[in-house]
């Protein structure tokens, strides 16, 4: 075990990124290892708001995208065509699994993980990913020894994610995002901010799901 004092603590400096505006008030100023977890039911938004994250994100090193669960496809098409990619000052790129490569796929992505130069990576889905709790520790702290950011998608069930593994690495991250209806009512972050976050405004009110803003 490693010690620190108090005053040590308390004069540290810690690597952040600068969030600014709107999503600074809803989800702070991460550390550049921060960890998140994005859940909600079907249809309501949790793949809109990653891709805006990516996007967002971009504005600060590259970002992976790891598709697991729709791959390649005109689904995701859909969504990173609302966005401008091109204009950002790093970029963002899309994987899918690979089938040819030996090993499952938590091993490919903790490999990736290691590896990469990419610092922010989402996950689409945890789902898909099939991770155990102590597999997604082994991950987790590898991730944070790399000062990577990492991004679970979950699919939810009620008010959390929809496997007991789900709820339990909902417990292990930074930032807990539960996607309702377009909107992000109640952001729970280490890092300040948890304002209501909206995702769409037209499809939130389309749905009738009104909240407070500024």
């Amino acid at each position: 075990m490693k010690s620190i004092s108090v005053k040590k603590l308390v004069q540290k400096k810690f690597k952040v990124y600068d969030f600014e505006n709107e999503w600074k008030d809803s989800f702070g100023t991460p550390e550049t290892n921060a960890q998140w977890i994005v859940y909600g039911e079907s249809g309501n938004g949790k793949t809109e708001f990653c891709v805006q994250l990516a996007h967002y994100y971009c504005n600060f090193g590259k970002v992976a995208y790891i598709s697991l669960e729709q791959g390649i496809s005109s689904s995701l098409q859909s969504p990173f065509t609302r966005y401008d990619f091109k204009n950002q000052p790093y970029i963002c790129k899309i994987f899918e699994k690979n089938t040819k490569t030996e090993g499952n796929v938590y091993e490919q992505i903790k490999a990736f993980v290691a590896k990469t130069t990419y610092k922010t990576i989402i996950i689409d889905s945890l789902n898909y990913l099939k991770v155990t709790p102590s597999e997604y520790i082994e991950l987790s702290e590898l991730a944070k020894k790399r000062k990577r950011t990492l991004v679970n998608v979950a699919w939810g069930k009620g008010n959390h994610p929809s496997t007991s593994a789900g709820e339990q690495i909902e417990f292990m991250v930074d930032i807990k995002l539960q996607v309702k209806k377009y909107a992000i009512p109640e952001p729970k972050s280490r890092f300040g901010g948890n304002m209501p976050y909206v995702i769409w405004e037209d499809k939130a009110k389309e749905y009738h799901y009104f909240i407070n803003q500024k």
